[in-house]
């Protein structure tokens, strides 16, 4: 408690910040701090509730709510100004106090409610204010003020009231904790949110931890649906962008709030410095993940299958409903006057070739067969009829033709009486050994897997 300090008459000093503060909870919270302030014999000329000048980079980092972070109580002394910051719902303190001794101020400016102090050293300070008093009797009171050996601007401890308060981690007379700018700013860069609710704005910390989340799965989920390698550079590259821009306003706003504080808790303190390197880990964590399961989630077809074939054994045919299947994407008739079906469809999300074809592989000579065909992976697939729902004497083939880049499987479907099962097989073999990958068509997506595969 500061011994040299005493409150002036309870009387005078409720009666002045009643008729300057109108919240109830804020002029009860303003009338407690005023006894820690005030000096032996100091009278109180007046009080009122305004709004501190802050210039256009503070109100583009703050956004709407800079005329809410900038709310302050000016009290007016016959010695000084002291300004009270509240915070921004204006019922409490928000905890940093500033005195402005009359003796270092040279002029004093009042326009369109603006109140501006000059003091000798050329520092200037302002106010968006309705005051009470007129410029002439502030001139008036400034003429006639004691001097105080306060410098213009300094701080003083919210708690008791101790002038030695600003340059130090603790409070002079108290041993409180004081809050510093820069050291809740860095905790912007490794906890989203934290130097925040270390000043205790957990609004605030709640919505700065939503938008890092938010932009760090927004990240995320292009990752998983990316289905290139330069998308996913791209991806890469917009999101180091885009949280970085957001942890310098973080840094930033974080900075400003904390400015505004007075003492802080230390407990408060000391579990967001155990919480540190956990949130820091879980955050890489969250970044890093998608990148291991990068295009698991991509729907689109990266890539079409086209033949390139100069005889007359293959021609292009009529895709038989391509306008309600867009997984057809190209039919190939035989001269022999049977077709083939080219089409194409997208793994199911987080699924991979191996998990979806494992089945095939423990089940050789059973009419599934792994068959390279030049750089093409493939797997021959041969239904009958009893489970492909076929006319009697009918048999199903299936090419599947992996394209491990795009995550998609190209089918080439067929049906063969019995009798020519090996011979179309060979065609469809020597189809694919003409084709060649080309770009997809555009607004084709992913309809699952082939019937096949899905019955497995």
């Amino acid at each position: 408690m500061n011994t040299d300090r005493k409150s002036p008459p309870v009387d005078a000093k409720s009666q002045t910040v009643s008729q300057g503060v109108r919240n109830p909870e804020l002029r009860q919270a303003v009338e407690e701090i005023v006894p820690k302030l005030m000096y032996p014999l100091e009278n109180m000329k007046g009080a009122v509730e305004g709004a501190e000048a802050v210039g256009l980079d503070q109100r583009a980092t703050l956004g709407s709510g800079w005329p809410w972070l900038s709310r302050v109580v000016l009290l007016i002394t016959d010695r000084r100004l002291l300004e009270l910051s509240v915070r921004p719902m204006g019922r409490r303190l928000e905890g940093r106090v500033r005195t402005f001794p009359w003796s270092a101020v040279t002029t004093i400016s009042y326009s369109r409610r603006r109140l501006q102090l000059t003091a000798r050293n050329g520092r200037t300070i302002e106010w968006e204010v309705r005051l009470p008093l007129s410029q002439a009797v502030l001139d008036r009171i400034r003429n006639s003020a004691a001097r105080l050996g306060e410098p213009f601007g300094s701080r003083v401890c919210n708690r008791c009231g101790s002038a030695a308060f600003s340059g130090g981690r603790v409070c002079s007379g108290c041993g409180a904790w004081v809050v510093d700018p820069r050291e809740v700013a860095s905790y912007g860069w490794t906890t989203p949110g934290a130097g925040l609710w270390m000043t205790r704005h957990p609004t605030l910390g709640m919505g700065r931890l939503f938008l890092e989340l938010t932009a760090a799965l927004g990240f995320g989920m292009v990752v998983l649906v990316s289905g290139s390698a330069p998308v996913l550079a791209a991806a890469v590259l917009s999101a180091a962008i885009l949280l970085t821009l957001i942890k310098l306003e973080s840094v930033r706003i974080a900075r400003l709030v904390a400015a505004r504080s007075g003492v802080g808790l230390r407990w408060s303190k000391q579990l967001w410095e155990r919480l540190r390197t956990p949130s820091v880990v879980l955050f890489a964590v969250l970044l890093a993940a998608p990148l291991f399961f990068a295009g698991s989630m991509n729907t689109r077809i990266s890539a079409d299958l086209d033949f390139v074939v100069s005889d007359q054994l293959w021609s292009p045919a009529p895709e038989k409903n391509s306008e309600n299947d867009p997984g057809i994407r190209s039919a190939w008739s035989h001269r022999d006057g049977w077709t083939v079906t080219v089409t194409a469809e997208a793994l199911e999300p987080f699924t991979n070739f191996e998990d979806t074809y494992t089945w095939i592989e423990r089940n050789p000579g059973d009419g599934f067969e792994r068959a390279p065909i030049g750089d093409f992976e493939t797997y021959m697939v041969v239904d009958p009829a009893s489970t492909a729902g076929l006319p009697e004497g009918t048999t199903s083939l299936e090419l599947h033709v992996l394209d491990r880049t795009g995550r998609d499987v190209h089918t080439l479907a067929a049906q063969s009486p019995a009798a020519a099962v090996s011979v179309r097989i060979s065609e469809i073999k020597n189809l694919l050994r003409h084709a060649i990958w080309i770009d997809p068509r555009e607004g084709d997506r992913d309809r699952g897997l082939p019937e096949v595969l899905r019955s497995q």
